[in-house]
Parts: C-alpha cells; structure tokens; sequence
C-alpha cells in the first residue's frame, strides 16, 4: 500500500481516479489536486478520512464494509480548519455498507448536495438534524435500508427535515421551463 501512495502522489494533475474491485483494505494517499475518487466494491472497513480535502468533490465508497460513522470521521485530520479541508465534498456514496451510525454534526460536510446510503442498516432516527440543515443537500437516497420505518410521514417528522424539503422545492422550481406543471410527489416533495 505504501508503493501505491507513493506512486499515486506522483500523479499531481490527476483529477480522477477509479480503485473499484480491487480487494483494498484501504485507501492509499491521493494526489492533491484530486477531485473524484470512486473506490466501490472494495474491502475498506474504515472511513478514509485522510482524503478529504478542499479539491475532492466526489467520493464513492459503496459496496464496502464501512458499518460506522463518526463526527471524526467527516473531518480531515491534517488541516488547522477542519470545515474548510472538507467544503469541497458535493457528492458522498455509502451504499452497501452496513452503516448503522451516521455523524450527529455535519458541519464539515456543509456543501455536500447528494448523498447516497442505500442498502444499510440504518434507523430513520440515525439521521441527525445537521444533517437537514446544517448543509446544503438537496438529494438523499435512503432506499433499502433495513431497520425502522421508512416513510415519506416518518422522514416529515425528523427535526430538521422540513428545511432539507425547501431546499429540495425550491431547486424544483428553479428547474421549471415554461409553464410546465409537474407533479412534486413524483420527486417526493409534498411541499406546496
């Protein structure tokens, strides 16, 4: 794994990098100026935390054996502004690991819009206000997850939740051309 981070760092106008089905128990160090990491389908175990940064935007880790994470785990270990080392991030994949905890705060991860956790363990209790207003989400897939209840009047009733529903009505409506009438429970917005 050393060799790996060693030869990738070298790379430091790579922009993506894909590591899919590749058996790591880890991820190696990136080059700095990387922006989309996609590393599914391996056996990481552990939260990378060590690659979040201000450049990276994208981070797909689904279809690996992460069940847990934590508020340390959202924020970079090497940066005096822990927030700012992570604004970057816009797109977070999880699916397919097993989580049963998600970070209560989410301040780190303010910009993060899409954020995928399909397929895990997790309770709609799991999901922390912050995570609703604390950020700027605006897509959140939760499909086949495992525990709880999980309806449309269950996800209504967290904390928070209404602001993450605005959010999601008011890019309906930016997207609107004209005139065209659609129907928002279609989207899962009930918001009028």
């Amino acid at each position: 794994m050393a060799l790996l981070s060693v030869l990738l760092t070298c790379f430091v106008h790579m922009l993506q990098l894909d590591v899919s089905d590749n058996a790591l128990t880890e991820v190696p160090e990136l080059p700095p100026g990387l922006q989309s990491l996609v590393a599914h389908g391996n056996r990481i175990t552990k939260f990378p935390s060590h690659v979040l940064s201000d450049k990276l935007a994208e981070l797909d880790l689904s279809n690996n054996s992460i069940t847990a994470l934590s508020d340390t785990d959202i924020r970079s270990s090497d940066s005096e502004s822990k927030v700012e080392a992570v604004a970057g991030l816009t797109s977070l994949n999880l699916d397919g690991n097993g989580l049963s905890a998600l970070p209560t705060a989410w301040t780190a991860l303010a910009q993060i819009k899409v954020l995928s956790l399909r397929h895990n363990s997790l309770h709609p209790q799991h999901l922390p206000q912050s995570l609703f207003e604390d950020t700027a989400l605006e897509s959140l897939r939760l499909e086949g997850n495992s525990q709880g209840t999980w309806t449309q009047t269950a996800l209504q009733a967290l904390p928070g939740f209404a602001a993450f529903e605005a959010r999601r009505l008011r890019r309906a409506q930016k997207a609107l051309h004209g005139g065209v009438e659609v129907d928002r429970t279609l989207c899962g917005i009930t918001a009028t």
